[in-house]
């Protein structure tokens, strides 16, 4: 609260004038006043000063205080009026004034004064606050790039920021009439149901992960927390924050497949790696067991490799020579 609060006060009475004035010098309340004795001059002020809150009688000489709540709506108004006349101080207080005094001969209604502006001051102050408060909680939640959503019991959507009409497609209007199984992939509602329950049973789900369905029919895969509110150990709403991961889990799955056609491909691509014990003369090699096998044996059991058979031109020579010769044999083979 600033340390001067600026009051137009708008009595026609002299008398109440002046006890309001002294009022203020007698107890050094720190007020700065202008004082308007009629509607007219109480519009004309109003129009061209800036008061922080205003003090008015309800009759005045060229009518009442009522024809100046156009002007006033907007403004910190305590509202002053004659004994028995409770009636109108209540049609005030409905068109929003903030606080009333009963106005006695005595004046008496002058002591509790200073304790009334306090009052309405210090009261819009914290309105203030609440209000500020308020805006930096929406200017969080309408920033956040999660998407958060409130629940009702019923399966109601009660709230969800930018972010969340944004992936589903949803204006502001058409999420009012949503339902929480409106939103769910089929393949994912009993998950969902399941969670939904633990929730509003006091447990706070994490991590929890789901298939949902956007206004256009498209499918957003979410994780994310959800908790319950609470309201006289009673469950009011779910709240949850969710992150789409549709493109990680896309990229997850791409990379899955990719996977498995390497090892496909591997499978069907076995090598032979590292040094091979062969026999320099007979050709043939030893195994893991420490037998001695055909190179064509010990090649088609670890491979794919399948062996044709034919003659080179060298040993095609050879065998003719042998041939020629009348050797019965070439090489380990008989002719």
């Amino acid at each position: 609260m600033s340390n001067s609060i600026s009051i137009l006060l708008i009595e026609d009475d002299i008398v109440d004038q002046m006890s309001f004035t002294a009022l203020i010098e007698s107890e050094k309340l720190p007020y700065q006043v202008q004082i308007a004795g009629s509607v007219a001059e109480a519009r004309q002020l109003l129009t061209t000063c800036v008061v922080d809150l205003v003090i008015t009688d309800y009759q005045l000489p060229d009518g009442t205080s009522f024809e100046l709540f156009d002007i006033l709506k907007d403004k910190l108004v305590i509202f002053a009026t004659g004994a028995g006349d409770e009636e109108t101080a209540a049609k005030a207080l409905h068109l929003g004034v903030r606080d009333y005094l009963i106005k006695d001969p005595e004046r008496k209604y002058l002591k509790l004064l200073a304790h009334r502006v306090d009052s309405v001051m210090s009261q819009w102050h914290s309105e203030q606050a609440l209000m500020e408060s308020e805006e930096r909680y929406r200017e969080l939640f309408e920033g956040a790039s999660d998407l958060i959503q409130g629940v009702a019991i019923d399966g109601s959507i009660l709230f969800v920021n930018r972010a969340w009409r944004e992936a589903f497609g949803y204006s502001e209007e058409e999420v009012r009439g949503l339902k929480l199984m409106d939103i769910i992939d089929p393949s994912s509602l009993s998950h969902c149901m399941e969670a939904f329950h633990r929730v509003v049973h006091g447990s706070p789900a994490r991590n929890i992960e789901a298939v949902f369905r956007t206004r256009e029919g498209g499918r957003i895969i979410l994780e994310g927390n959800a908790n319950c509110h609470f309201v006289d150990g009673k469950p009011a709403s779910t709240r949850a924050i969710f992150r789409d991961i549709t493109e990680k889990k896309r990229a997850e799955e791409a990379l899955r497949l990719a996977n498995e056609e390497l090892k496909r491909a591997l499978d069907e691509v076995k090598q032979l790696q590292g040094l091979l014990p062969i026999c320099m003369y007979c050709k043939k090699i030893r195994d893991d067991d420490d037998d001695w096998q055909e190179v064509e044996t010990y090649v088609r059991q670890r491979t794919e490799a399948k062996f044709t058979h034919g003659v080179c031109p060298h040993c095609l020579e050879e065998w003719k020579a042998a041939f020629d010769s009348g050797q019965p044999t070439f090489g380990a083979h008989t002719i």
